[in-house]
């Protein structure tokens, strides 16, 4: 199975749950993903679904093994209609040497 193919197959997974209950104002994708991860390890979804995510040749027990972020953002926008904004941030990291 090609990586396209494994990511479509992911992605047809995704769209047999209902997502927007994860979806709350001001979450960032990743958790939201995080919360998708926990429900399905918590036995919330069907048993369909633990049957094709434990799939030792497709997703190998995870729900989001082929999809990023930046493929989450896209899915959301196009399933639901979900708008993320994003930022910049700058932090110091090392201070440097005192010249």
């Amino acid at each position: 199975m090609s990586y396209d193919d494994a990511m479509r197959l992911n992605f047809d997974i995704l769209d047999k749950i209902d997502l927007f209950p994860f979806i709350t104002e001001r979450a960032n994708p990743i958790d939201i993903m995080r919360s998708i991860e926990d429900a399905y390890e918590n036995h919330k979804f069907s048993r369909e679904i633990e049957i094709l995510v434990e799939d030792y040749d497709t997703l190998q027990g995870f729900l989001f093994n082929y999809v990023g972020v930046e493929d989450f953002i896209d899915y959301l926008h196009d399933r639901y209609g979900t708008i993320f904004n994003s930022e910049v941030r700058y932090w110091v990291v090392n201070r440097g040497t005192d010249a």
